[in-house]
């Protein structure tokens, strides 16, 4: 078995209102790879879903059986398992330097684990753009930055971190269903019907300038 794409190297599905604009509290509650995800345009690339638990912020639905239900409100992102260079990043190292409030070194580039940042806290940067079909916006992750842990409240259950390369049937049994729909088994396939290559827009540098004992991972 080949070492998994999890260890990145350098080179809720139910309707509600988008979430406004800015920044909010959150915790990372799940970090899902779903494998080799394959689009006409792009190719077959290995990618991970992040999902965020806003802090305070609740979503009522209703189940199968019509039975009112009640959770977190969630945004979620997709972003290709690679951390890019430097001086070409890709989305997800831009997303976790600005989290990070520094960028990585020439060591962590070699390999992050990121399992690191499952439940850890945020300040979670919330944009809007057009559907495509011109029928309202829709919310997304453009960028995240340092929060104090000790002012984000902690998760309900314990974060899920999910290795497709290190199949855990537990964990994947932990996933909402329709990340489990998009998980591609990489030791049982070559390609998969996923999600369109689409990492959102390029966040803005949110670097900040910290102590090293201040950086969540």
């Amino acid at each position: 078995m080949s070492e998994s794409p999890m260890n990145v190297r350098g080179n809720q599905g139910s309707e509600r209102e988008p979430i406004p604009p800015g920044a909010h509290a959150a915790r990372c509650s799940i970090v899902a790879g779903i494998g080799p995800q394959h689009s006409p345009q792009f190719g077959t690339k290995p990618q991970v879903i992040l999902v965020w638990d806003l802090a305070g912020k609740t979503v009522e639905w209703e189940d199968d059986q019509g039975n009112k239900q009640t959770g977190p409100m969630r945004l979620s992102g997709f972003y290709n398992l690679t951390l890019g260079s430097s001086t070409r990043p890709s989305n997800l190292r831009k997303l976790l330097e600005g989290w990070r409030g520094k960028p990585f070194t020439a060591d962590e580039e070699k390999g992050f684990q990121l399992a690191n940042v499952a439940g850890a806290a945020c300040l979670l940067m919330v944009a809007h753009k057009n559907r495509a079909d011109g029928s309202g916006v829709v919310d997304y992750v453009s960028a995240a930055s340092r929060a104090n842990n000790n002012d984000v409240p902690p998760l309900p259950e314990p974060a899920v971190f999910f290795d497709p390369w290190e199949w855990d049937a537990q964990a994947f049994a932990r996933l909402p269903e329709w990340i489990q729909q998009r998980v591609v088994d990489p030791n049982h396939a070559e390609t998969g019907d996923g999600p369109p290559n689409d990492d959102g827009a390029p966040p803005p540098d949110m670097s900040q300038d910290m102590a090293e004992d201040d950086i969540p991972f």
